[in-house]
């Protein structure tokens, strides 16, 4: 006798349209949370920071690197004598004196120190940042509140580690700076400046630019999760609490000769 087997489960093509539709949504939902992650470097992050600084600072506002960032002009290098009138005469000199190395206008030391303190302050603040940072992922505004921490600790306590070493390493080489082979760049004993694209470097070590005192990296920012969201809010807590009824340290103190 013929044995018959019966399906007794639901419909088939019902569970299969369930199934697709459930891969579908998990699907879009990490094609989103792909989205809506992006990474900023640290000049992104702490840049802005410093930009507003120097609108409060009276030795950020003496520097302005950020907001008014200077051209050998500014330093009276230059052959211009009006309105696209040039002395080609002080114009040879101008660059004789450069392929000869001579010596360049005292200012262009100040603004060295600028560019060290500048530099110093985004790379130790990445360092605090980077001890505060615990795990989970982190939205944007709460970076930013963290980063802003970062470099109030840093004007506060000032320089450590390796970031305070290349900073002295910098500041207090007194050797007079020169130009070295053209108009823009200068050497300063072991330092270099570079105003054609307003970098500083330490030897072979980038210390202010792209780089800071040798830091490139960049940050991960999604949403916050409920733990990140609970971190930020006792590190605020927590530096408010520490700060209270103390006073920053000067800049002119962190970076001699401001």
């Amino acid at each position: 006798m013929p044995v018959f087997a019966i399906d007794t489960s639901v419909d088939t093509g019902k569970s299969k349209k369930t199934e697709r539709e459930k891969s579908l949504q998990q699907k879009k939902t990490t094609e989103q949370d792909k989205a809506v992650e992006i990474k900023l470097n640290i000049d992104s992050v702490f840049l802005p920071i410093l930009t507003d600084i120097e609108k409060k600072d009276k030795a950020f506002k003496k520097c302005s690197i950020l907001s008014h960032p200077k051209l050998p002009a500014d330093f009276g290098i230059t052959s211009a004598v009006g309105e696209g009138v040039y002395d080609t005469i002080k114009g040879q000199i101008l660059e004789q004196q450069a392929k000869s190395n001579a010596l360049a206008p005292d200012e262009i030391m100040r603004y060295r120190n600028c560019m060290a303190l500048y530099g110093a302050v985004v790379a130790q603040s990445h360092v605090n940042l980077m001890e505060m940072l615990g795990a989970g992922s982190i939205g944007l505004e709460d970076l930013q509140a963290l980063a802003k921490i970062a470099v109030e600790k840093t004007l506060r306590h000032g320089f450590t580690g390796n970031v305070k070493k290349l900073t002295d390493l910098a500041v207090r080489d007194k050797t007079p700076c020169r130009f070295n082979q053209s108009l823009d760049h200068y050497k300063c004993g072991i330092t270099t400046v570079d105003l054609s694209s307003q970098k500083l470097y330490i030897g072979d070590l980038e210390f202010y630019g792209e780089k800071f005192a040798g830091y490139v990296g960049e940050y991960k920012v999604s949403q916050s999760s409920k733990h990140a969201k609970e971190q930020v809010l006792a590190q605020k807590q927590a530096w408010e609490k520490s700060k209270s009824g103390k006073q920053a340290v000067s800049p002119s103190k962190l970076i001699p000769g401001l």
